[in-house]
């Protein structure tokens, strides 16, 4: 074994990039280094039993995605480029919430760059698609009217 993390709840996901490791349990999210698994950050969140969160895999700034404390809504943090390389916690560069649908989130996805959110909500009849600098909806995507459930 090279390193171990315990939590007192059951692990629901896991996200890595190049310098962080995330942990999602039931109420929330652990941001860690990933050389030295030092822990930068921690989010509360409501409950998540699906382990909702999504990181951006570029090479830049770091955006991790995660449900925000009102339903549907979805917390964007942003970190600065080297937060994962960093031997202490360092300030978020930016942190908003993005109002995506008004049931709740069932599904979360960045692109690499971490530049556009896509989300969808428990109804599953709508994935939305989001500019995480400044929240504005981009595209909006139906699928029917008949309920599904996205994964």
């Amino acid at each position: 074994t090279i390193a171990e993390l315990s939590f007192r709840s059951a692990v629901r996901s896991v996200r890595l990039r190049r310098d962080l490791l995330v942990a999602v349990v039931s109420h929330k999210v652990y941001v860690y280094g990933f050389r030295n698994l030092t822990l930068l950050d921690s989010i509360e969140t409501p409950h998540n039993p699906k382990g909702l969160c999504c990181l951006s895999s570029g090479p830049d700034r770091a955006v991790l995605v995660c449900p925000g404390m009102q339903q549907g809504r979805a917390l964007v943090i942003v970190y600065p480029p080297g937060f994962g390389d960093s031997q202490a916690p360092v300030a978020r560069e930016r942190t908003s919430i993005v109002a995506a649908h008004e049931s709740p989130l069932a599904a979360l996805a960045t692109d690499y760059s971490g530049a556009l959110l896509a989300t969808a909500s428990e109804k599953g009849t709508i994935v939305r698609v989001y500019d995480t600098a400044g929240g504005s909806r981009r595209q909006e995507l139906r699928r029917g009217a008949d309920r599904a459930e996205i994964h």
